[in-house]
């Protein structure tokens, strides 16, 4: 069974504009679930991994509707997070930038 959660945190509204109803946001947008075939020993704790490990396993294919424009932020490297619990529960957050 796959338990899945969203949560937004800390939005910024950088723009809105009034006549076309255009705004662009700055997010960081977390998404949590269970998968159980990812649980391990209790004794290792919770591992905190950058987002490149989101490439090698499965991570909710969410999308905005009427999203005009996005983008994750990658100064260096994609601003993506991963965090792994001993139960296989896992915390995927994200930054990005959205125009609406």
């Amino acid at each position: 069974m796959l338990l899945l959660n969203c949560k937004l945190i800390n939005i910024f509204l950088f723009s809105f504009f009034f006549f076309s109803q255009d705004y662009t946001l700055s997010m960081y947008f977390r998404q949590y679930w269970k998968d159980e075939r990812l649980a391990y020993d209790e004794k290792l704790g919770n591992v905190s991994l950058d987002g490149r490990l989101s490439e090698k396993i499965w991570v909710p294919d969410t999308y905005f509707a009427n999203d005009k424009n996005s983008f994750v932020h990658d100064v260096t490297v994609k601003n993506r997070m991963l965090r792994f619990h001993f139960d296989g529960s896992i915390t995927y957050g994200m930054r990005f930038v959205k125009s609406m």
